[in-house]
């Protein structure tokens, strides 16, 4: 009875279950989809970030919520909204685009999955900056950038594709600026410099990106 009632079990099931090392080989392919071009894990990521950050903002807002961070509370919003959301969006898409461009590939795999790691610290450095010490918070949310520019510039080289190198120059005024924020921050630069900073890196990013004429 108990072999029959085992027969009639294993037979309603999926052919595929049923093989040795199938979960591990579908988890594999999987992960393996997700991690063939750039803007998977980013754009996942960036919305998944922006489903969280507004209501945790409106509870800012509101009073409700009153987090201890070393950037002020209408600072961090910006700094989150600009180097979270806005930079996780601009690396989906130039990982997928140099990697078209260039007829290379820029990350993808498990140097993909270290990058979107290399992120998300980022974001928890920021989000528990009160609990952590302040130059690793800095450290971990300046070292994404760089290592952005890494993977994107050497496809950029090896194809000495220069009409795109200004895509590094953007990245670069995006570090420069979220630097003097850090500075600002620790007590190493003048209050109100990561501000200027700001406004000469976007004024800077849209000279560069704009076309000519």
């Amino acid at each position: 009875m108990n072999g029959a009632l085992r027969h009639i079990e294993s037979s309603q099931l999926p052919r595929s279950l049923l093989r040795p090392g199938s979960w591990s080989s579908a988890v594999r392919s999987e992960l393996s989809a997700v991690t063939g071009k750039g803007f998977r894990p980013f754009f996942v990521l960036a919305a998944v970030f922006a489903v969280a950050i507004v209501p945790l903002w409106l509870l800012v807002l509101h009073g409700t919520l009153r987090p201890a961070l070393y950037l002020d509370a209408t600072s961090w919003h910006a700094h989150e909204m600009v180097f979270g959301f806005v930079v996780a969006v601009i690396a989906g898409f130039l990982l997928t685009a140099v990697g078209n461009w260039t007829q290379r590939e820029t990350a993808v795999g498990l140097p993909l999955l270290a990058l979107a790691a290399l992120w998300f610290s980022g974001r928890l450095a920021m989000g528990f900056s009160a609990v952590l010490p302040r130059s690793l918070v800095a450290l971990a949310d300046l070292a994404f950038l760089p290592a952005l520019a890494v993977a994107l510039g050497r496809p950029l080289v090896a194809a000495r594709n220069r009409r795109n190198f200004v895509m590094l120059a953007i990245l670069g005024a995006l570090f420069v600026t979220n630097l003097r924020m850090h500075l600002e921050a620790l007590g190493l630069a003048p209050v109100g410099s990561a501000r200027r900073a700001s406004l000469v890196s976007v004024g800077g990013d849209l000279r560069i990106a704009a076309p000519d004429g």
